[in-house]
């Protein structure tokens, strides 16, 4: 029940972002990591990982209230592409683990102004996505069909950025922390799908680049 609480409490303070008649825009794409996959479940099994990572590409529009003062709240709006890998060793064979999703972001936070061209933001941000794909490999192991099936993830997110102001143009680099659970579902050997899931949670860090409207 955790999650989709706090699925709820982000989009719930998303709002105070929105009542404004004047709002400024920055659009930015972010390159980096995603937590790793620390454990995978299926089968009435479960495995951890010893070595995990993920990356992360994702486009985002961040809107701003306009006003001149030292803090602003700010709402963020992505679309992302993720992968979250990790080698499961403590089951009976070992299995490397890879889980890719395509998703949506919603961030709420708020920025600190520092002055014009230096700013610091915090942001809580919910990932969902509903075709997460995982693969399964294991040295001589054919492992059987896997489908899609839905993700979601939290991430605490702080950044510094600098923009330079002709042309309008914003960098920085963001680290937090990630949670994430990608469902999917695989083929039992009974003749039926079975569901399973992949879960991970650590330390994330991304370069931003972007333009300011």
């Amino acid at each position: 029940m955790r999650k989709p609480i706090l699925l709820f409490l982000v989009i719930m303070l998303a709002f105070p972002c929105l009542v404004s008649a004047e709002i400024d825009t920055d659009l930015r794409f972010k390159f980096g990591s995603a937590t790793g996959a620390d454990e995978i479940e299926f089968e009435n099994a479960i495995g951890h990982d010893s070595n995990s990572s993920g990356t992360n590409a994702q486009v985002e529009v961040i809107l701003s209230r306009h006003q001149d003062s030292l803090f602003r709240f700010i709402m963020g709006i992505g679309l992302f592409h993720r992968h979250h890998s990790g080698e499961i060793q403590d089951l009976s064979i070992p299995i490397k683990v890879d889980y890719s999703v395509n998703g949506m972001s919603i961030a709420p936070g708020v920025r600190l102004r520092i002055n014009d061209a230096l700013n610091f933001e915090v942001k809580f941000e919910a990932g969902l996505g509903d075709a997460g794909q995982v693969t399964l490999n294991s040295p001589g192991v054919n492992w059987n069909a896997t489908k899609r099936s839905s993700y979601n993830s939290i991430s605490l997110i702080v950044g510094g950025y600098y923009l330079f102001k002709s042309p309008s143009i914003r960098v920085g680099v963001e680290v937090g922390m990630q949670e994430f659970e990608g469902n999917f579902e695989i083929w039992s050997n009974s003749g039926s799908w079975s569901s399973g899931s992949v879960s991970g949670e650590g330390g994330t860090a991304n370069i931003v680049c972007g333009f300011q409207f």
